[in-house]
């Protein structure tokens, strides 16, 4: 059985691999192959709480998957954004309706149609 090493170790893994990135596109079974190979366990499948513990583990360094690793089934795509980038900004902002989120996708709506200025 895994240990949080092993998922620590995986979620270092991906942190190594965003390196300047604000995300990361990755399939599910990227996740399910590192901890199989960290593990030393062929068989290791990412059932509900070992995904729990990788969107956790992947939290404290700085780093969270849209949609969460607990929320996907293998075969999914799921992308790693970095927490403080612009990027992860936008999908929190989309994650988390509100009306004070509102605000802020208003914003980035009338950029991406052209109507504002990029710059500060």
């Amino acid at each position: 059985m895994p240990t949080l090493e092993h998922i620590a170790m995986v979620a270092d893994r991906f942190g190594q691999r965003l390196n300047g990135l604000a995300y990361l596109t990755i399939e599910r079974s990227e996740a399910t192959d590192s901890l199989r190979q960290v593990s030393g366990e062929s068989g290791t499948r990412i059932k509900c709480e070992l995904a729990r513990k990788l969107d956790t583990q992947l939290l404290e360094i700085g780093i969270f998957a849209m949609p969460r690793f607990q929320d996907t089934t293998t075969g999914a795509a799921i992308r790693l954004y970095r927490v403080g980038t612009e990027a992860a900004h936008i999908a929190d902002v989309i994650l988390h309706p509100s009306q004070q989120t509102d605000i802020s996708f208003a914003e980035i709506i009338t950029k991406a149609k052209g109507k504002a200025n990029w710059a500060p």
